[in-house]
């Protein structure tokens, strides 16, 4: 489920003139889907994307040095996943974005065995093992009315941060959202959790271009 639509309708197209409109690049994209497509195929697709960025960016007057990747919910555990899938990921970008996403913590939900079928490991359905060894920065942010199994998952990384590295990565708890206004109302007059994206992209992009990384 949650097809992101096409040329005609992308259901986070706002969040592609959220970035233009800060002076950025937002490419918005979709990925196969489960039951078809089962793990890793959603991560894999993340990652022929980034591909696609790296090749064509600055045809666009984009920084290929300076890519970020950042989902939601089910994009969130795609964008993580990736961390397993390719250990040189620090090395092609920037940073990751994580909203309301699943890392590992929780158990796995009846529906969520549709992606991750018999035959894969209890490793497959932790990113956060990739996550926390990327060495990437990262901004986790949840939603004041996410489900109590998402702010679970936030707390359980945001904590496995602390314990690594000894402080609280960049976050953000999105107050008077859900799980699915968190994403739906960037671009929208309230600024708060998009003034804290824009600000953690530039903050982070900065030391990637002076890094050359």
């Amino acid at each position: 489920m949650g097809d992101k639509g096409d040329n005609g309708s992308w259901q986070n197209a706002n969040v592609g003139r959220m970035f233009a409109e800060a002076g950025m690049i937002g490419a918005v994209m979709n990925y196969r889907l489960a039951p078809d497509h089962p793990w890793p195929a959603g991560s894999e697709d993340v990652g022929r994307a980034l591909d696609w960025l790296k090749a064509h960016a600055a045809e666009h007057g984009g920084d290929p040095k300076r890519i970020f990747l950042m989902g939601t919910s089910a994009g969130a555990v795609h964008v993580a996943g990736l961390t397993g899938l390719c250990p040189d990921l620090k090395e092609r970008v920037a940073g990751l974005i994580l909203l309301s996403g699943l890392y590992g913590y929780t158990p796995l939900d009846p529906k969520d065995l549709r992606y991750y079928t018999e035959g894969t490991s209890d490793e497959d359905h932790m990113p956060r093992q990739g996550l926390l060894s990327s060495g990437l920065p990262v901004l986790l942010a949840s939603a004041e009315y996410d489900p109590a199994r998402f702010q679970m998952e936030f707390l359980g990384l945001a904590g496995d941060y602390v314990a690594k590295d000894g402080r609280m990565p960049r976050s953000h708890i999105a107050s008077g959202h859900n799980h699915y206004s968190i994403a739906l109302h960037l671009g929208s007059s309230d600024r708060r959790l998009e003034d804290t994206i824009v600000r953690f992209i530039r903050d982070t992009g900065l030391v990637a271009r002076d890094s050359g990384a």
